[in-house]
């Protein structure tokens, strides 16, 4: 049996990401959720790190928050890592549903 947990849609995208206090903005593809984001990633993070994230969506500023890997996995472009967000204010949580929404409209 097949059970979809998710609660919103993901939206593929390519994504910046800094781990807070790196001075590096990597540039993945993966996912994004209003409760998440899924990684494509070579590096391994392990089950329940906690990780400060910096998001760039679009043009906009960038939307800074913490998660926490819940599970490395495989996908068809090779390993990844799903984070959950654990710390996000309000105000950015309502930027990324704009964000996805945007997105859903310009695909239909």
């Amino acid at each position: 049996m097949n059970f979809e947990r998710r609660t919103s849609p993901r939206i593929p995208l390519d994504i910046g990401v800094r781990k807070k206090g790196s001075r590096f903005f990597i540039k993945y593809s993966g996912d994004i959720s209003l409760r998440g984001v899924f990684l494509n990633t070579a590096i391994p993070l392990p089950k329940g790190e906690k990780v400060e994230l910096e998001l760039k969506l679009g043009d906009e500023e960038p939307i800074y928050l913490k998660g926490e890997v819940l599970a490395q996995r495989p996908d068809e472009t090779g390993l990844g890592v799903s984070i959950i967000f654990s710390e996000i204010k309000d105000v950015d949580k309502k930027r990324i549903e704009e964000y996805i929404n945007s997105v859903c409209v310009i695909k239909k």
